[in-house]
C-alpha cells in the first residue's frame, strides 16, 4: 500500500497555557490523513500553528515540556523535522 506524503501538520494549542489540544496530518493535496480525537478549531481559547514540510522532509521526532511527571499534558509542543537523502 503506497503511504501518504505529510505536507503540512497543524498543532492547536490553549494560548492561557500552550497546552497541546490536538494535532492534524494533511497530505500535498489537503487531505486529512489523521487527526486526534479532540478538535480544538471552535475553542475560542485556543490557536493553530502550522508546519509545512518540503519534498523529502519527515517529521522524526518531536519535543515538548511537561509540568507534572507521569502525564501526557504537553506544553511548547514542537517536531523535529529531518530531510531525506
Amino acid at each position: 500500500m503506497p503511504q501518504a506524503q505529510i505536507s503540512k501538520i497543524e498543532i492547536g494549542y490553549r494560548t492561557k497555557d500552550h497546552w497541546l489540544r490536538g494535532l492534524k496530518f494533511y497530505t500535498k493535496d489537503g487531505a486529512l490523513v489523521l487527526k486526534t480525537a479532540e478538535d480544538w478549531v471552535d475553542d475560542s481559547d485556543c490557536k493553530t500553528h502550522t508546519v509545512l514540510l518540503e519534498d523529502g522532509e519527515r517529521v522524526i521526532g518531536y519535543k515538548s515540556i511537561t509540568h507534572f511527571p507521569n502525564t501526557a499534558f504537553h506544553c511548547d509542543f514542537q517536531f523535529i523535522i529531518g530531510h531525506h537523502i
